[in-house]
């Protein structure tokens, strides 16, 4: 196509058709090279007379593209990913890289469009184009925003929640070991079996010191993932101090004051004699990790605490959980002389399977006005199975900064950064083995006076099932004979749960 011949000031000679006519054809190349360049990185730049510098930038975005595309080729995409997601100092390096990305591509854009604007246009066309340069900027800076705010809302979690502190290690037990899991390859491969301790704390506003409402020992095979979820109750009594734990000169055979010395008061006592704990900072958490220890024989190596104030929140950031409700639960009710108080009930959970919002969730987990403390016990378990069952990554991506802003209030850990990616590991294989569940209630464990070394048994057998019977053959006997017929037996009555043993999750809940 030929192009109309131009005066000194670059206006087009000729008539007013072909002007018109060039106008267009100017117009068309102005939005064509000006997309092309939103699209590929200098692109568009290439074919205006700024030719070199869209060459380089469209140089520098291919390079940047191989480089990334061999990362992913060397380690798999799901594995590059979680590097960079447990990594602080990778997602600096992102950041940064997207932010001077994002301002060239910008500049490249803006570049083009000035280089392709038609001239001789009318002032509204002019500035129907300048609006489409503006839309084009933005395909690239509303992305790039939305990376940097999540990749900035990553880093602060990491940085607050996983700080890699570890009490157990410090004080809990000073021989202890820390498992082993820095093998990239084979993360878990020298540590056969895992201990994390849930604690759901209930402080509040109205009581001293800290509650530990809900205690579950996840125990996991790190090769399989099968997982053993053990509850302590709370109202335990009697529970054991270990020798080397300061509180076991005040109370030498266990805390034995009465049905005010439970289990659940362990952290509020160790706290009220901070002085007996020098340099510990949180002798609370120490003396319940000990004390849960001496209950199950169960060596705690990491913990995880979630206010179960925020708990609701936290439900709700993961879009709701759902749940198999056994039994109609009330929202709110308070005992008071062996009956609920007149009007303490808000709501009720239904029976069937539910879909519940964080405050459901929470209720599902506490309540305890219609029922008793095991009924809880095996709810709140019921409610980690699901959540561990439930967690569904692209969801956690949609509402990422709302999740991280909870969890950030609301979760304590020991966890390290360094240890992050073998925990994704783990998690992925425990939701691919089995659940079981082992409750401690009063048809094994009396709470009042228990004892400590049956429940250690049933932890064991729980942990370490032992293994069927073989069964019989039924052979033919000898050769040509006819086995002999064996009378029908009547149906045996359904045998009732052993409440010594694990049960799956699913079939508890």
């Amino acid at each position: 196509m030929s192009y109309l011949p131009r005066d000194a000031d670059g206006e087009p000679v000729g008539t007013r058709g072909e002007r018109r006519h060039e106008r267009r054809h100017s117009t068309r190349r102005f939005l064509g090279l000006t997309a092309l360049g939103t699209v590929i990185p200098g692109a568009g730049l290439s074919f205006t007379k700024r030719r070199t510098t869209g060459l380089v930038v469209l140089a520098g975005f291919i390079v940047g593209l191989v480089v990334l595309l061999a990362n992913i080729g060397s380690q798999g995409l799901k594995a590059s990913v979680i590097d960079l997601a447990v990594t602080p100092e990778r997602l600096v390096f992102l950041t940064v890289a997207i932010i001077v990305c994002a301002l060239i591509w910008i500049a490249s854009i803006v570049l083009t469009s000035h280089q392709t604007e038609p001239r001789g246009i009318e002032p509204a066309q002019s500035w129907l184009l300048r609006g489409f340069t503006l839309l084009m900027c933005l395909v690239v800076l509303v992305p790039s925003v939305q990376a940097v705010r999540l990749l900035s809302v990553h880093r602060s979690l990491l940085n607050t929640v996983f700080k890699g502190k570890s009490p157990s290690e410090s004080h809990a037990n000073p021989h202890y070991a820390r498992p082993d899991v820095h093998n990239e390859q084979a993360p878990w491969a020298n540590t056969p079996r895992v201990n994390i301790l849930l604690l759901g704390s209930d402080a509040g506003t109205d009581r001293v010191g800290i509650r530990t409402d809900s205690m579950i020992i996840a125990s996991v095979d790190t090769k399989s993932g099968n997982t053993v979820l053990v509850s302590v109750p709370r109202n335990l009594q009697d529970v054991p101090f270990p020798k080397n734990n300061p509180l076991h000169e005040l109370y030498p055979n266990g805390y034995d004051c009465g049905s005010q010395c439970l289990m659940n008061a362990v952290w509020t006592l160790a706290g009220e004699h901070q002085k007996l704990f020098p340099g510990n900072d949180n002798p609370g958490l120490t003396t319940t990790q000990q004390v849960l220890t001496q209950v199950t024989g169960l060596p705690i190596d990491y913990t995880l605490i979630v206010d179960l104030h925020g708990f609701s929140s936290l439900v709700n950031a993961m879009g709701g959980v759902n749940i198999d409700v056994k039994e109609r639960l009330p929202i709110g009710g308070k005992v008071e002389n062996g009956a609920i108080a007149p009007g303490s009930i808000k709501g009720w959970i239904e029976p069937g399977k539910q879909h519940l919002d964080g405050h459901q969730a929470l209720w599902y987990s506490r309540s305890r006005a219609t029922t008793d403390d095991f009924s809880r016990m095996r709810r709140q378990r019921c409610m980690v199975g699901a959540i561990v069952d439930q967690v569904n990554p692209v969801t956690m991506v949609e509402k990422y900064p709302r999740l991280a802003s909870v969890l950030k209030k609301n979760l304590q850990t020991d966890i390290s950064q360094k240890e992050l990616k073998a925990f994704v590991t783990l998690v992925e294989r425990m939701q691919k083995g089995t659940m079981k569940s082992l409750a401690f209630t009063n048809d094994n464990t009396n709470t009042v006076h228990p004892d400590f070394a049956k429940m250690h048994q049933l932890v064991q057998k729980a942990i370490h099932p032992p293994k069927p019977p073989k069964k019989k053959s039924n052979g033919q006997g000898k050769a040509g004979s006819t086995p002999k017929s064996t009378p029908t037996s009547s149906p045996s009555p359904t045998k009732t749960q052993n409440p010594d043993s694990a049960v799956d999750v699913n079939q508890a809940c």
